[in-house]
């Protein structure tokens, strides 16, 4: 595709070969916000930005990748898995997930101060990244920054989730929710990111079975690098060479 600016777009269905939507360069490409591809096998987004509105990407299906794409202050989410239908081998690799504007507490509307009663941030874009119902999904190489209230959710129901390589310069409140709600996700790998000082917590772990959290670097912040959240659920949880600097 040429650089340029484009409507949103809506694919429903796509079951032949890989349909590829690349970009001439990266970043290029600027599409209106609430972009849909649901119910297709095989696509690749590469290289688009968008900006504002409720949602910058819904996606819904399997062999999907997106890279090297920009997605800037959305209220609701930069790319999210819907739930429904379970989706499969998600891939989003080399992304930007950018926000600076601080937004109301959702739970008491009439607070617009952009934060809470104890100090902590609340984003106007409340998550970069948000899965939902899939099988297996893979977070590797993106750049998160810099508030967020959930730069990246596994939400509920991800059969197995790796978040890779990943830099969080800020986030906020939350770096990773892994596991966000019930129903639980089975298992996820967290290594090799780096997490910045700007956040309320690195990883909150609620409702996941198996959470292996492992070569991580957090820089030293008032909040924890890894928060266990109590939950009914029987959890194994695996914490090794992790490091914290200052």
């Amino acid at each position: 595709m040429a650089v340029g600016k484009y409507p949103s777009f809506n694919i429903n269905s796509h079951f032949e070969g890989v349909l590829t939507l690349r970009c001439a360069s990266a970043g290029g490409c600027e599409f209106q916000p609430n972009n849909r591809a649901t119910g297709v096998d095989g696509l690749v987004i590469d290289g688009i930005k968008i900006t504002g509105g409720n949602n910058g990407l819904y996606i819904q299906g399997k062999n999907i990748v997106v890279l090297n794409s920009t997605f800037v202050e959305q209220t609701s989410a930069g790319l999210t898995v819907i739930p429904g239908t379970q989706s499969d081998n998600i891939q989003i690799y080399r992304n930007h997930f950018q926000n600076a504007k601080l937004g109301c507490d959702y739970r008491h509307p009439h607070n617009c101060t952009g934060h809470l009663s104890d100090g902590t941030p609340v984003a106007e874009m409340d998550y970069g990244v948000r899965i939902h119902d899939t099988r297996n999904v893979k977070i590797e190489g993106n750049t998160f920054g810099t508030v967020f209230n959930h730069a990246i959710s596994i939400k509920y129901s991800v059969v197995s989730s790796i978040i890779k390589g990943n830099n969080f310069r800020g986030c906020g409140r939350a770096c990773i929710d892994f596991g966000q709600e019930s129903p639980a996700s089975t298992e996820g790998t967290i290594t090799g990111n780096k997490f910045g000082p700007y956040r309320k917590a690195g990883v909150n772990v609620r409702w996941m079975k198996k959470s292996v959290i492992t070569g991580n670097v957090f820089t030293k912040s008032q909040g924890a690098d890894i928060k266990v959240i109590s939950v009914p659920l029987s959890r194994v949880i695996i914490q090794s060479s992790n490091t914290t600097n200052k």
